[in-house]
């Protein structure tokens, strides 16, 4: 099974969290996105060979980790 994750949507969604001043939300994606780099971090370094999907994965994730930490401070 293969899972896609709507990196637009996901901005979207942070940014209408940030308008609305919805701290509880935005410390939700914080969580989430954490777990998801660790995830991914974890994939590459156990994989022989990672694609270049997996590493545009990291950067497009990276990118909405700091956009909400930015956010948050």
């Amino acid at each position: 099974m293969v899972r896609t994750l709507n990196f637009d949507l996901v901005k979207n969604a942070i940014e209408n969290a940030k308008q609305a001043d919805n701290f509880e939300t935005l410390a939700h994606f914080e969580y989430i996105l954490s777990k998801l780099l660790r995830k991914v971090r974890i994939m590459i370094t156990n994989s022989i060979t990672p694609n270049l999907s997996d590493f545009v994965l990291l950067k497009r994730t990276t990118e909405l980790y700091f956009l909400v930490i930015s956010i948050q401070n």
